[in-house]
């Protein structure tokens, strides 16, 4: 049984209040735990997802407004892919308490398991992102139901708890933040599979790269999503090397500008944590 009961002290208030967000508070799947609200699970194909996750769920928009709360996991039938967590979630802070039994897909790959409300009627159009008013709602399998969300979406939830995504209203498309957190799934990969210099995590290495590098060494942006632990203890931001240094600093935004510019050579990952791909074997580079 879901246990759902109040969660609210003033040092956290003081924090949450006036914002509606989801976070994960503690737990654990297969033996991989919540760490400072993130979790990223390792499972092999056709395994069972199994454990119990507590989530902590404010919403402080509107007394009378039905705020359905949905687990949505993002294989198979996206109609299918979510179930209903609470038909309605009042204002203030609550935690749930949540068992997990899942099989995980056939196909190896990074999946997500994740935790979201908005004010709608119920969970279907939660899940397919399509507001409550839309004649013949929900509209599934259009790019944007919540099953399409990716790593961008997974590392807005790890820093705003939140996701900012496209909505359909009757009005056709609009740009919302819907409360959220997300587990991350590797699926027969291993947590080190990147791309080279991507460090946003739209696994594309362009300017926004560079930018968003810029803003993090500055210490006025998030970090890269790419934490990986690639010699025994030893965890760092490995998809921001891109002159196989084995760090990650100013001198590799330097190497990516002008690789962009095309005055320089290409990426070059760290020659002990190249990517993984789904083979788990590691890419091939030419590391002069």
């Amino acid at each position: 049984m879901i246990l759902r009961y109040v969660f609210i002290y003033l040092a956290f208030y003081s924090i949450s209040f006036g914002q509606n967000i989801v976070t994960l508070v503690s737990g654990s799947l297969n033996g991989d735990s919540v760490e400072s609200g993130i979790l990223e699970v390792f499972a092999d194909p056709l395994d069972t997802l199994e454990g119990a996750i507590a989530i902590s769920v404010t919403n402080t928009h509107c007394p009378n407004c039905v705020a359905p709360l949905v687990k949505v996991w993002s294989w198979g039938n996206h109609q299918q892919s979510y179930s209903t967590i609470d038909s309605w979630v009042p204002i203030g802070t609550f935690v749930y308490n949540l068992p997990i039994s899942l099989i995980t897909p056939e196909s190896i790959g990074v999946y997500f398991l994740v935790f979201s409300y908005r004010w709608e009627m119920n969970g279907a159009q939660v899940a397919s992102l399509t507001n409550w008013q839309v004649p013949g709602n929900p509209h599934w399998n259009d790019g944007h139901d919540i099953a399409d969300w990716g790593l961008i979406e997974y590392n807005q939830s790890i820093n705003e708890h939140s996701v900012y995504t496209f909505y359909e209203y009757v009005s056709g498309w609009d740009s919302v933040l819907v409360p959220s957190a997300i587990i991350r799934i590797n699926n027969g990969v291993g947590s080190c599979d990147y791309e080279v210099g991507d460090v946003n995590g739209d696994w594309i290495l362009n300017g926004l790269d560079v930018i968003y590098g810029v803003n993090y060494l500055k210490g006025t942006g998030p970090p890269p999503w790419c934490f990986c632990e690639c010699e025994s203890e030893h965890f760092w931001y490995v998809c921001g090397d891109v002159n196989s240094t084995c760090t990650y600093n100013g001198l590799d935004i330097v190497y990516a500008v002008a690789y962009l510019k095309g005055l320089g050579p290409a990426p070059v990952p760290c020659l002990d944590c190249p990517p993984y791909r789904a083979s788990n074997l590691a890419v091939e580079y030419d590391f002069d």
